[in-house]
């Protein structure tokens, strides 16, 4: 029986991104979007997204790193709707930090909500 519960970890781990995994996902949406513009890799981390904001939190670096990619993805697309969505989740989730290192994201977020505006 411990080897069945053993297993049935291993294989629901195995279906999910590790941090490295993630990080690696939006490496590559960044130099798409960098490159090409929005396309399969900025898909890919967005479906991966909501997962990651499910397992590791509003906070975690990667998912503000992620949601910000995604977000510039969609405004790069025409979506200012799922842009703005995205930019106000990072603005709100890290707004009160004091960490300074977050806010430079929060920076970040609030120039994406006003280039929506613009656009």
């Amino acid at each position: 029986m411990r080897a069945r519960n053993s297993l049935r970890g291993r294989s629901r781990r195995a279906s999910w991104l590790g941090r490295g995994e993630f990080a690696d996902r939006i490496a590559l949406a960044r130099a798409e979007l960098d490159s090409t513009g929005p396309a399969a890799e900025c898909a890919q981390l967005a479906s991966a997204l909501a997962r990651a904001l499910s397992a590791w939190g509003p906070r975690e670096p990667a998912v503000v790193d992620a949601q910000l990619v995604c977000a510039d993805a969609a405004r790069l697309d025409g979506d200012t709707g799922r842009a703005r969505r995205l930019y106000e989740e990072v603005a709100v989730a890290l707004g009160d930090s004091a960490d300074p290192r977050l806010s430079a994201l929060v920076l970040e977020a609030r120039i994406g909500l006003a280039e929506c505006c613009v656009s």
